[in-house]
């Protein structure tokens, strides 16, 4: 009799030893359900918790643990949380040194926090490890623009579009470094793919209406075309309306112009763009509003040498001849081809 007891005990406790392994064992399950989160089912929250939950169960092997610690680091990432996303990634790669994936992102996670220099380590090595991986070469391509070594940027951007033709990014950096090294023609044709593929890239936009506004031979109309398209996109961005305003000056144009810089500068007031609107007043022959434009722009960043100039013009026309002789003097000595830009809009001293 005490032994069909102790026979019933033991399969009972048996089956409740079975029972809540069982129930772990689903607990597990569900954890990774949340974690990978396919066809994001579920909230940013409720994948963090998952992952925990995984990374906290001792019934996982490594590999899996390994891609709970990215997959958590890689929500982390996509809340800005770059930090926490980074020391998740490192676990991963702990685990995991052949981890490509969570190498990429921990590199991208760093250049999402401006470190550039460490950003190209890991994009090095996930390139290693797989050599057919396009964002990660557009990415280090990114990273070395910021650092100003487009030598070492434009064939990463060439080899990202080699694999994958369709990144809008590529397209516009490479085109940033063609610009910096004085190529317009190759810097405006990725532009012009930039927004073929992505139609609200506003900076594509912007830059590309520059290299009709700033380089000869100018096409102002052409410029000021993308600028609309940059303003409607962003209509309360200052530095697009600011860069309006200026095209729009040089064209000729003395209504438009102005309320843009009016506008730009009730968003922000910077000296570039008191200095747009001294060359508007300029124009307007409106010396005095000029003059305060000018002298606004000049005090607030003395580099600008064209305000310089134009507070001269103008202290000219005020009747103030020495500070304005003074002011052109200085001006010109420091950029020789100010009398023939202001020449081209018929200002002359």
């Amino acid at each position: 009799m005490r032994g069909a007891l102790i026979v019933f005990l033991v399969t009972v406790l048996g089956l409740g030893v079975a029972r809540a392994q069982a129930a772990r064992d689903q607990s597990v399950d569900q954890q990774w359900n949340y974690c990978r989160n396919e066809g994001s089912a579920f909230p940013a929250s409720a994948q963090i918790d998952g992952c925990t939950g995984v990374i906290q169960s001792r019934n996982v092997d490594e590999t899996r643990l390994a891609y709970a610690f990215f997959l958590r680091g890689w929500v982390y990432h996509g809340q800005n949380n770059f930090d926490r996303a980074i020391a998740d990634y490192d676990q991963a790669i702990s685990l995991n040194a052949q981890f490509w994936d969570a190498i990429y992102h921990r590199g991208l996670a760093y250049f999402n926090e401006q470190n550039a220099t460490r950003a190209i380590v890991d994009l090095d090595e996930a390139i290693r490890l797989n050599p057919e991986f396009a964002p990660a070469f557009s990415v280090r391509g990114r990273a070395y623009y910021s650092l100003r070594q487009c030598a070492q940027a434009v064939p990463d951007f060439d080899r990202a579009l080699s694999l994958y033709p369709q990144i809008a990014n590529a397209h516009f950096y490479r085109g940033r470094c063609y610009e910096r090294q004085g190529d317009l023609i190759r810097a405006r044709s990725d532009y012009d793919e930039a927004i073929r593929l992505q139609p609200d890239y506003v900076e594509a936009y912007m830059r590309r209406g520059d290299t009709y506004a700033i380089a000869p031979p100018h096409d102002f109309a052409r410029a000021i075309a993308d600028y609309d398209s940059a303003i409607r996109l962003q209509p309360d961005n200052p530095d697009w309306l600011n860069s309006r305003c200026w095209a729009r000056a040089l064209l000729g144009q003395l209504e438009p112009p102005l309320a843009d810089c009016d506008a730009s500068i009730a968003i922000r007031s910077q000296p570039k763009t008191l200095q747009s609107r001294g060359f508007v007043h300029l124009r307007r022959r409106e010396f005095e509003a000029a003059f305060a434009d000018y002298d606004a722009a000049v005090r607030g960043d003395s580099s600008i040498t064209m305000a310089l100039y134009g507070r001269g013009i103008a202290q000219l026309r005020l009747g103030h001849a020495s500070d304005g002789q003074a002011d052109i003097a200085a001006a010109t000595a420091r950029d020789p081809g100010l009398p023939a830009f202001f020449a081209e809009s018929n200002i002359r001293p």
